[in-house]
């Protein structure tokens, strides 16, 4: 089964390259551009549990005001809390990341980030 995703991974990759580059999903998919934010545990990690309810206010904000899409944590293999990701849904990385600035994790140093532009495509 794996190497099968891989196939369809390397068919889509090169049969999409101009249109991946233009920001649109090859046909017959459809989809929309959102910016993704990687949690990262920071210098202060061992202090994440001070400020979560801080974090959890904030995207709570941000999913009620429209820019959140979806936020969830990730986990190693064994179920230990390595980060997060977080989804908008629209704007430029640089308007995001103002955002993403105001988390207590963030200002606080118990977390750092990651941003990338992220074409979601689907059928």
């Amino acid at each position: 089964m794996k190497t099968f995703g891989a196939l369809i991974i390397l068919l889509f990759l090169t049969s999409s390259n101009q249109s991946l580059a233009a920001g649109q999903c090859p046909s017959p998919m459809t989809g929309e551009v959102h910016i993704l934010v990687k949690f990262i545990p920071g210098p202060r990690w061992s202090e994440f549990s001070k400020y979560v309810s801080g974090h959890l206010a904030v995207l709570t904000s941000g999913m009620k005001a429209g820019h959140i899409i979806s936020a969830g944590p990730a986990m190693d293999d064994d179920g230990n809390l390595i980060g997060g990701y977080t989804r908008y849904s629209s704007g430029s990385k640089k308007e995001v990341e103002a955002l993403v600035v105001k988390d207590p994790l963030i200002q606080n140093s118990v977390m750092t980030y990651e941003t990338s532009i992220w074409l979601d495509c689907h059928l």
